[in-house]
């Protein structure tokens, strides 16, 4: 990463505007668009705070730009915890204060670093000590479940970077659906093509209507993309690109970074339509998995999982499930509703949990 290359004129313009009113206001020339290329540095939220935790307070210089990059980037995470965006906020003030008494010529400002380095700053007579700066501070940002139904109205379209992030992504523009999913899923069946809605309400008009897809949450190395008409036709990794048909429904951990879009920190693989059922190898919806329409499946390869692998299974909300611990549909116990953790069930004194060799999906 570039050093920072100071003048003094620009550097006093910063410290002036920087603490303008009580507020943190970007006031300088020179130095934003540091500030700016290291808010959008390939860093994470979390890298960017702890090298102003490393820095701080010995080396004001850097521990000042990567604050105010770390709250550039998270307007989110500030207004969540007014504990942790003080500590922020006054350190950032402290080492501008001290960088302020540095600056009275371009010789005091070459030798910013060492001076800061130095234990304790005069000022008025009296040392004063650096502020607080926790390390496990930084709350994390809090996501919640957006439910969508594919089609040719969730348009995919590929950033090589943007506000969130200046790594390559995948943004999907959606509909916004005038019905809430339901926490069962229940009303998912009223959505048109590509709408979006949470478990408990419509999106507002408010919200925004894109979702952010990046590392770590889907392998960006991997994207296999065709473009037609500047938009992405087709995607090269599982289940986001089966969202182009719809007949397929997904499921997103997202946030609102207040810039425009949600991010997604997750992403629920096999969400079942109303009269589908998805079935997976781990508790609590993980691990390989599968969605299935209404029929019966005999064996592991007509099921799709491995045989004596079933750990936990989702129901739509227009049918039921059968799964039994043998082929043939034999000695079978009945799934109503979404079930995180098969070894609940039981035939008898035995546990459903792997333990399932067919199934069916049938109408409830």
């Amino acid at each position: 990463m570039k050093r920072i290359a100071f003048r003094v004129e620009h550097l006093r313009s910063f410290l002036k505007g920087v603490l303008a009113g009580g507020v943190v206001v970007v006031g300088f020339v020179l130095l934003l668009p540091r500030v700016t290329v290291y808010a959008q540095s390939g860093l994470s939220d979390d890298e960017l705070f702890n090298r102003a935790y490393n820095f701080y307070p010995t080396n004001c210089v850097d521990a000042a730009l990567y604050l105010k990059a770390y709250m550039e980037r998270n307007p989110v995470r500030m207004a969540q915890s007014s504990e942790h965006a003080k500590e922020v906020y006054d350190a950032l003030a402290y080492c501008v204060g001290r960088l302020n008494e540095a600056v009275d010529d371009a010789e005091q400002l070459k030798q910013c670093r060492a001076q800061s380095a130095q234990a304790g700053v005069k000022q008025s007579g009296l040392t004063v000590n650096p502020p607080t700066l926790r390390a496990s501070t930084a709350p994390p940002v809090k996501s919640y479940p957006l439910v969508c139904r594919g089609g040719d109205n969730l348009v995919f379209t590929y950033l090589s970077s943007s506000p969130f992030l200046p790594k390559p992504q995948l943004q999907i523009a959606f509909d916004k659906a005038t019905y809430r999913a339901g926490y069962q899923r229940e009303y998912i069946g009223s959505f048109q093509a590509g709408q979006c809605a949470w478990l408990d309400r419509s999106v507002a008009s408010s919200e925004p209507d894109k979702i952010l897809f990046a590392d770590p949450v889907v392998q960006t190395d991997g994207f296999g993309i065709i473009w037609r008409d500047w938009r992405v036709q087709s995607v090269g990794f599982g289940h986001l690109a089966s969202l182009q048909s719809s007949g397929k429904y997904g499921q997103f951990d997202v946030y609102n970074d207040q810039r425009g879009h949600f991010i997604a920190t997750a992403i629920q693989y096999c969400t079942p339509g109303p009269d589908q059922a998805a079935f997976f190898v781990d508790w609590d919806y993980k691990g390989q998995c599968v969605v299935k329409d209404i029929g019966r499946y005999d064996n592991a390869e007509q099921m799709g999982i491995p045989n004596d692998t079933l750990s936990s299974v989702k129901v739509g909300a227009n049918v039921r499930v059968v799964i039994c611990m043998h082929g043939g549909q034999t000695d079978c116990v009945r799934v109503d509703d979404d079930n995180p953790n098969l070894s609940k069930s039981y035939l008898g004194p035995y546990s459903m949990n792997d333990q399932v060799t067919s199934f069916r999906v049938e109408k409830r």
